[in-house]
């Protein structure tokens, strides 16, 4: 108790990070989010700055760190927000993806290390997401949390606080955004902003959200780098994000099918719980449904689940969760 006592006078406070693909967002202890940004790295400067350019490096993919320099200048520069000239830096609990490789793990405690904190604690992404969409996973019945991110689809069952299977795939809602891409750039030879692909992944929705004949406005930048405006039908649309939401799906649907027969039944019982960017697609949870038979619901702030059960889970944390280093 004395050791701990003497941390809060000397050292900066705790943080959860939830580093995404696309946004990373951090959690400081008594303070509540402090950053919920890109996760992109300026490389126009000698010194990088996090934040929006044209010139930038994305230091994640699939989610999972890809660079680790620019990972840890980035959470470096986050975590300014939580310095209170403390002589020792935070303890950071973070939310790791399942279904990533010893080596991609390892890159992520490397980079957080780099960042400057004292201590590093991984827990698991989906179920930090079941506490922050309001699961009890204290229960002893098994639970099943799909978390759709932007380079992730995490699927796995929770129960009695652990997970006891996961699933991971590469395929999620950045996989969306360049289906759209390619598509116009097949047709019109465009550059399509993210953001504009974001917009025409959320018109068109999961399965046939669309009606095929409706026609949307696209802009875009041909090679001369003069903005330009086509129009994109929904079938078009349609053809280009069907191909990843059903891949999502099968992958949903296979790890279902692929529970024991006891899972299984609780499973049934209790349904499914999405989170994640690609939980707030129009039609996914009808579509997850049908091809699971089991009830599904929406997280109430799905892009936020995961950020917001890292904080419970650090402000629940007892002192022994920490390493004994990480004074």
């Amino acid at each position: 108790m004395r050791l701990e006592n003497l941390r809060k006078i000397l050292a900066d406070p705790d943080v959860a990070i939830d580093l995404g693909t696309a946004n990373t967002r951090l959690y400081v202890l008594d303070r509540g989010i402090v950053a919920d940004e890109p996760t992109i790295v300026r490389t126009r400067s000698e010194q990088p700055v996090p934040g929006q350019a044209d010139d930038f490096v994305a230091p994640l993919k699939g989610g999972v760190v890809r660079d680790v320099d620019a990972t840890a200048y980035l959470l470096r520069q986050m975590l300014k927000r939580a310095r209170r000239f403390g002589l020792i830096g935070s303890r950071a609990l973070v939310c790791a993806p399942s279904g990533v490789t010893s080596g991609e793990r390892a890159n992520l405690l490397e980079a957080v290390r780099r960042s400057g904190v004292a201590a590093v604690k991984l827990v698991p992404e989906p179920l930090a997401s079941a506490v922050g969409a309001g699961l009890d996973i204290s229960l002893p019945y098994a639970q099943l949390i799909v978390d759709i991110g932007d380079g992730l689809t995490d699927v796995a069952v929770i129960r009695s606080h652990r997970l006891i299977l996961a699933r991971g795939m590469r395929s999620a809602c950045g996989d969306l955004r360049s289906a759209v891409q390619r598509t116009v750039a097949r047709r019109s030879n465009l550059f399509l902003h993210q953001r504009e692909a974001e917009r025409l992944v959320q018109e068109s929705g999961a399965g046939t959200v669309m009606k095929a004949d409706q026609c949307l406005p696209v802009l875009g930048i041909d090679r001369q780098g003069c903005e330009m405006s086509v129009e994109l039908s929904g079938q078009e649309i349609s053809d280009a994000v069907n191909p990843v939401i059903a891949e999502i799906v099968k992958v949903i649907r296979e790890a279902v099918l692929g529970l024991p027969p006891d899972l299984s039944v609780e499973v049934m019982e209790s349904g499914i719980c999405l989170t994640g960017g690609g939980a707030c697609l129009r039609g996914i949870d009808s579509l997850i449904a049908s091809a699971t038979s089991i009830d599904v619901k929406v997280a109430a702030d799905p892009l936020h689940a995961t950020i917001n059960g890292a904080s419970q889970m650090l402000a629940a944390s007892a002192q022994g969760f920490w390493e004994p280093s990480g004074l």
